[in-house]
């Protein structure tokens, strides 16, 4: 099949698919949220120039997520959804882990708000403290920024281990 726009995305829509962005598919089902990435015939196509739009590191990034969901569930205290599977099928990885009700920040009232944004700093001081001597986080697949990317194209990005554990996991 020929790549696709979002709007063909969107007409064929799977059952409990709640979103759709350029490199990924959402669904919720019952208690569990799965994000799963595009397969090569979802790709779709930039309606401004017509060209496919490759999600770069789409698969690795949600390995990499479920990577890092373990380890903070294993070395920290902090809150995480439970981790159902990861796996890969057909060209496509998935993700899925616990449905977690919530209210949005926007939603809430000032003072509440408030104690909720505490506590994410809290969270994020928990996160700046775990250490590492290898790149790319607990999974070691290295997922340079955006505009990395975009001026060096490599298929894989090999780092040497450090010396020292002065990889933070959160700067």
């Amino acid at each position: 099949m020929p790549p696709v726009t979002s709007q063909m995305l969107d007409v064929r829509r799977e059952k409990n698919c709640v979103g759709i962005t350029l490199d990924r598919k959402y669904f919720h089902v019952n208690r569990s949220f799965v994000k799963r990435s595009l397969r090569p015939s979802e790709w779709q196509i930039n309606p401004v120039t017509g060209t496919v739009c490759v999600p770069r590191f789409g698969n690795e990034r949600l390995l990499n997520e479920s990577a890092s969901m373990q380890f903070i569930a294993k070395n920290t205290n902090l809150p995480v959804p439970k981790l159902f599977a990861c796996f890969e099928d057909d060209d496509a990885v998935c993700l899925v882990t616990e449905y977690i009700e919530g209210e949005s920040m926007a939603k809430l009232p000032e003072e509440k708000r408030k104690v909720v944004e505490k506590e994410i700093e809290g969270h994020l001081e928990t996160l700046r403290s775990l250490t590492s001597d290898i790149w790319g986080g607990p999974s070691g697949i290295v997922i340079p920024p955006y505009r990395v990317m975009v001026k060096a194209y490599r298929a894989q990005w090999k780092m040497k281990r450090r010396e020292s554990k002065d990889l933070v996991f959160l700067s």
